[in-house]
């Protein structure tokens, strides 16, 4: 081979020194490996993150139960309450237990439409005083007269007149001594518009 050409079957050491630290301002450090302060300050950011735990959010408050509608005391307002838009309610709105718990019989009474008595339906209860008191007054049968039935359907037919309850107060004579009656007249219907039953709620109430 000509003596101009370089020859390669040897191999060649390429020896690399390390370049030597800058100086000035370029020796400060520039890459992006934090050094040990900001790599104790990231943990200490990290660990206040993870320590930090959200409350839990506030359970909402239970829903208001609607107040029950107020129980009537009377028969009157028994009544009123069972009436709602309708012009009259029907025998089956009245809560009996209103009734006689009141200390009143209620005796439910088919009428005309001038509010006569047509036929006895259904009677409930008893209008003699659960107490001791109603050992003063004479017993039912001596009481349940004409009188009686007669001052009822006049209340009665009051009761559709008027398109409404009536009330009144009566004595009636006995053997004994007089005896003073309540009666509460109920207008209703069967049909929520014309007057054709009557509950007639009557109670003896003894002298005080």
């Amino acid at each position: 081979m000509a003596s101009g050409h370089r020859s390669f079957g040897r191999s060649s050491k390429v020896s690399i020194q390390p370049a030597a630290p800058p100086e000035g301002p370029e020796a400060v450090d520039s890459d992006d490996t934090p050094d040990d302060g900001s790599v104790a300050e990231n943990a200490a950011s990290l660990l206040s993150i993870s320590l930090r735990r959200r409350r839990p959010a506030a359970a909402p408050p239970p829903p208001r139960r609607a107040a029950p509608p107020p129980r009537p005391r009377t028969p009157s307002e028994s009544w009123d309450l069972a009436r709602r838009n309708r012009g009259y309610p029907t025998p089956a709105d009245i809560d009996d237990a209103v009734i006689t718990a009141g200390g009143f019989q209620g005796v439910l009474v088919k009428c005309a439409e001038d509010g006569r008595f047509l036929q006895v339906r259904r009677v409930f209860g008893s209008p003699m005083p659960t107490d001791g008191s109603a050992d003063n007054l004479p017993r039912w049968d001596e009481q349940n007269t004409a009188m009686v039935l007669e001052w009822l359907s006049t209340l009665g037919r009051e009761a559709v007149r008027v398109g409404g309850p009536v009330e009144a107060a009566h004595v009636f004579p006995s053997r004994r001594s007089g005896v003073p009656w309540r009666a509460v007249i109920l207008p209703l219907s069967t049909t929520a518009d014309i007057i054709d039953m009557l509950l007639c709620c009557v109670r003896m109430e003894p002298e005080r």
